[in-house]
């Protein structure tokens, strides 16, 4: 009887050492949870939240986000998952985007620990110790050691994971590191117990974990690739093959969202706008690191339980990602700041389950000592960390905010007109209007290194001398743009980009001035986004640097040459426009919306050609001899649809393959 209810007691034991994680963590981030906006209005959470308004007011016609950057597709915008639940929540809660996003990523930071600590009690079938590593995850990070994480938190007590999701937003990351845990336990089940629903769940965890933040593919690569090394002899080759067949079919499934192009895209500009090289010393040290991880592997080869070899070789791996770029400034992985996090992970299981092996060889005594100064170390921790949650999620007034006085005043008197929104105002702005701007978004997404290249030209001057004005005033012009708001010394906006914020004081009308921010007007011949140009006034090279403009400058002065007919262009909707004008041989229409293979366009009812400008926009080729109607429209393009039907493809195979799994198991 006795052992029975033993049993039972301990049946119980694991939902409650879930459940006690998850309290824990409420109490840290409870507040969290009913907070619409914090005063750290210098993150990015405000361009998560633009895009999951701009879901939930313009569903299902969300294909073509134009918004930021001229516009772009909805994939550029940003790996979308935590987006799409962030909308399902505020439409489901009939709650602002802005609070669905705070108690959605509280919901994740809270569960982190739990789903950290599944994985290593299912893993390695240590119940206790799965526990302990997650209550540490939850109260203390080993990531302070490094001296620039521990000079930008302030003290080696406070919470670094919720600094990073509440100060700097990176909910995204959040999300990632909270089922990251769980797409490596069902990882490991797949190798090891071969069954398809395992094969499934994780395909499905690889595709949700990517589409939710790019850092996540490393993450996977590096978690399954240790996974497979760990496994028994013989079985290496066939797990790695095993779990690259899953990955591979799981980017096929999400290809349409993550098309091909926009690999290429992030690749390219995180490698450019990071400054990333792969330069001698940085593959030197990738060989040595690669080189020291072979030599743990082997050292470990007799091991019995394969998790403590997993721990180890995942907490080192990125341990020596950091440790490099922290302390000697090389970066084997672009932007290996980013890491930490896993680090932390790592490192908490390689305490735990390390401490827990050298205990096992202690006297009874000294086990519960060691224990009882753990558990107080914890509960001491628990204290500091709900101090420091205090502290750092305080909810304000977010209209006494510039952010939002700007976005006001701009959608109130600016109507429909493309302005050029500054610094930390820009990630903000489109939370609280539809205006759109040239900037914003974010970086390693936009299809157009040119903007890029205006935007830092506008904000730095560099090499204009007493022309900046007029290359500034230039690049606003080629990308039409109405207004551009500036932060001066004094503003409250945290990063003033500009190197000289009175460079427009007397050559620009001024608009709007409150605090120490200013709206100046950017005055055009037309407010319409399509004009009529002589076809060889088209930008036809991209520009080398931001004061390469000979050919932007002749392009700007056919736009406002008044010899040329004015052309009206309107949106019908998210994914549709009209453009009407006055065309003949000779001449094309620019539209200053960025280009993507999935525009088509015709012209007074026959195709016209679409083609890409030299600084990212769209030109028109109409060939119309007199009045042109255009229609404009985007349908995804060849890419976009082949990775539908590959997308397709793959769920037809799974549902197909899983029902005949069934009928053969019905036939036993």
């Amino acid at each position: 009887m006795q052992t029975g209810r033993r049993q039972n007691s301990l049946r119980w034991l694991p939902y409650l050492y879930a459940l006690l994680l998850f309290a824990v963590n409420f109490v840290i981030a409870r507040r969290l949870f009913s907070t619409e906006f914090t005063q750290h209005t210098s993150s990015n959470e405000g361009s998560f939240m633009a895009i999951s308004r701009f879901l939930v007011e313009r569903w299902p016609d969300v294909r073509w986000f134009p918004f930021w950057l001229n516009g772009v597709p909805f994939e550029n915008t940003y790996s979308p998952l935590l987006q799409v639940i962030d909308a399902v929540v505020a439409k489901a809660a009939h709650c602002s985007t802005a609070l669905a996003f705070h108690a959605v990523t509280a919901f994740f930071y809270c569960l982190g620990p739990v789903c950290l600590f599944l994985f290593a009690w299912k893993a390695s079938k240590h119940l206790h110790a799965g526990f302990l590593s997650g209550l540490l995850y939850s109260l203390y990070s080993p990531s302070l050691l490094l001296p620039a994480v521990r000079a930008d938190i302030g003290s080696w007590h406070n919470a670094r994971r919720l600094q990073t999701l509440v100060h700097y937003g990176e909910g995204g990351h959040n999300m990632v590191l909270c089922l990251l845990p769980l797409a490596l336990l069902c990882a490991y089940l797949a190798v090891t117990r071969r069954k398809f629903v395992w094969y499934v769940t994780t395909g499905t965890l690889l595709g949700a974990l990517v589409l939710t933040n790019a850092f996540a593919a490393v993450d996977l690569g590096i978690g399954m690739a240790i996974i497979a090394a760990v496994q028994p002899p013989g079985g290496r080759l066939r797990s790695l093959a095993l779990l690259a067949g899953i990955g591979a079919a799981a980017y096929l499934w999400i290809s349409p969202i993550l098309t091909p192009d926009l690999v290429r895209t992030i690749r390219t500009k995180s490698l450019l706008s990071g400054g990333y090289r792969y330069t001698p010393p940085v593959a030197g040290a990738a060989l040595l690191v690669l080189a020291a991880a072979a030599g743990l592997w082997y050292l470990t080869r007799h091991w019995v339980n394969w998790f403590d070899r997993f721990v180890i070789l995942f907490s080192y791996v990125f341990v020596a990602v950091l440790v490099p770029a922290h302390f000697a400034k090389i970066a084997i992985l672009p932007q290996p700041e980013r890491y930490h996090l896993e680090m932390e992970m790592g490192l908490c299981l390689a305490l735990v389950f390390g401490a827990r092996h050298l205990v096992a060889l202690a006297h009874p005594r000294v086990r519960a000592v060691a224990l009882t100064l753990f558990l107080g170390f914890l509960a001491w921790q628990t204290l500091w960390y709900r101090d420091y949650a205090a502290g750092l999620v305080r909810s304000i007034d977010i209209t006494r905010t510039i952010q939002y006085k700007t976005a006001r005043w701009i959608d109130g008197n600016l109507k429909g007109l493309r302005t050029m929104v500054s610094g930390d105002l820009g990630t903000w702005f489109n939370v609280f209007t539809d205006n759109p701007q040239l900037s914003a978004g974010h970086e390693p997404f936009s299809p157009n290194w040119a903007a890029a290249i205006a935007v830092y030209t506008i904000y730095t001057g560099e090499n204009a001398g007493d022309r900046d004005a007029e290359y500034s005033i230039l690049w606003l012009k080629a990308y039409g743009c109405h207004a551009i708001t500036v932060p001066g010394p004094e503003s409250t906006e945290a990063f003033k980009p500009f190197r000289n914020p009175r460079k427009f004081e007397g050559v620009l009308p001024l608009l709007w001035h409150d605090e120490d921010d200013s709206i100046y007007a950017v005055p055009q011949r037309s407010k319409s986004l399509a004009h009529v140009i002589p076809a060889d006034a088209a930008v036809t090279r991209e520009p080398v640097h931001g004061l390469d403009v000979p050919e932007v400058a002749r392009f700007v002065a056919a736009m406002e040459n008044p010899a040329l007919p004015l052309a009206d262009f309107s949106w019908q909707s998210g994914t549709h426009a009209r453009i009407a004008a006055e065309a003949h041989p000779g001449q094309v229409v620019a539209v200053q919306v960025t280009y993507d293979p999935g525009w088509v366009a015709t012209a007074n009812g026959r195709p016209a050609a679409v083609t890409r400008d030299g600084i990212g926009l769209i030109t028109l080729h109409p060939s119309c001899d007199g009045r042109c109607e255009i229609e404009l429209s985007f349908d995804g393009g060849a890419q976009r649809k082949i990775c539908l039907g590959l997308s397709a493809l793959v769920m037809f195979g799974v549902a197909a393959a899983g029902a005949l799994g069934r009928h053969r198991s019905s036939l036993r």
